[in-house]
């Protein structure tokens, strides 16, 4: 049972009555169904932490996932709990085999991507008229900089590409669209950039369909972007704001640049077709190692039915 320190703030009984509580009630739920294996997405979130732990308490065996991005030099990895952790691909593995004490992991890929990876059609080269950059909730400090620092590149391209191009700001859903709107506009004005703009927080199939180039931080939009065969340009990390793993470039580090060389290499993007195909092929390469399979529910399935028979 969870002791309660007398000396929790009201906020902390808060959380700890609450998770108290989950435990109470999944150890009704084991104890009713006690099932043999335990799936969570991510075993790092609070109720699902819950889960897992008393799962094993029963003896069930716990399963947990990747679920997006993963940092190699992320230290919340090494808290994962469950016997065994289902991840996208090779170099997921590779990245984590030494982190991970009794964890177990496996390779089996992702289905997130399925539909979009059974789609993707490269679009005709005349449809490709977006210089996409592409956010995530970070703090407010490194989006306003990104921002800026982009729009002001985006000067240094020719008339011709700036009338051909349209700079597009994909938003992440989670991102207030009235707002970074604002702040869009407010820079591109700053910058007296002459280049016509759009905004987008979803469409991504889309976005992506019509995209030549995407500037990114880190995000896992850049696997999406793999699929589609869009150029992806990862600026490096930004002094005293924010340090780049570049998770998805290890084949790739000429895609990694500094925000200053930024406009250079979209222009070797938009005017060296060679140069472009090249990128893209060493993306795809990355793709095979970063997601080994698109259809993950169904080698999970045979995966537990035979860890099943195994463990009978």
């Amino acid at each position: 049972s969870l002791s309660q320190p007398s000396n929790l703030t009201s906020e902390e009984f808060f959380i700890l009555s609450k998770v108290k509580l989950y435990f109470d009630h999944i150890e009704i739920i084991m104890k009713k169904f006690r099932p043999k294996f335990t799936l969570t997405i991510c075993d790092l979130q609070t109720i699902e932490r819950v889960i897992t732990e008393v799962a094993e308490k029963f003896n069930s065996v716990t399963i947990t996932h990747q679920h997006g991005q993963m940092k190699k030099t992320n230290p919340l990895l090494k808290y994962t709990i469950s016997n065994y952790i289902v991840v996208w691909g090779e170099q997921t593995r590779k990245n984590f085999i030494d982190l991970f004490e009794k964890t177990k992991i496996i390779v089996l890929g992702t289905d997130i991507y399925q539909e979009l990876f059974e789609k993707a059609i490269e679009a005709n080269e005349d449809e490709k008229t977006f210089i996409t950059l592409a956010l995530n909730p970070r703090s407010n400090e490194i989006n306003f900089f990104i921002i800026e620092k982009v729009c002001k590149q985006m000067n240094n391209l020719s008339a011709k590409e700036r009338m051909k191009y349209s700079l597009v700001l994909k938003l992440h859903p989670e991102m207030n669209i009235r707002y970074w709107s604002s702040k869009f506009i407010s820079y591109i004005k700053a910058s007296s950039l002459k280049m016509e703009y759009k905004i987008y927080t979803d469409q991504n199939e889309y976005v992506l369909k019509k995209s030549k180039i995407l500037i990114v931080l880190s995000s896992s939009i850049t696997l999406q972007a793999f699929i589609c065969n869009v150029s992806v340009i990862c600026v490096e990390s930004i002094p005293d704001l924010y340090k780049n793993p570049a998770v998805f470039f290890n084949r790739i580090p000429e895609s990694v640049v500094k925000i200053g060389n930024l406009s250079r290499e979209i222009q070797n993007g938009l005017q060296n077709s060679h140069y472009n195909r090249t990128i893209i092929s060493k993306q795809k390469l990355s793709l095979k190692e970063e997601i080994a399979f698109f259809d993950a529910s169904l080698r999970e399935k045979e995966w537990i039915n035979t860890l099943d028979k195994t463990l009978a």
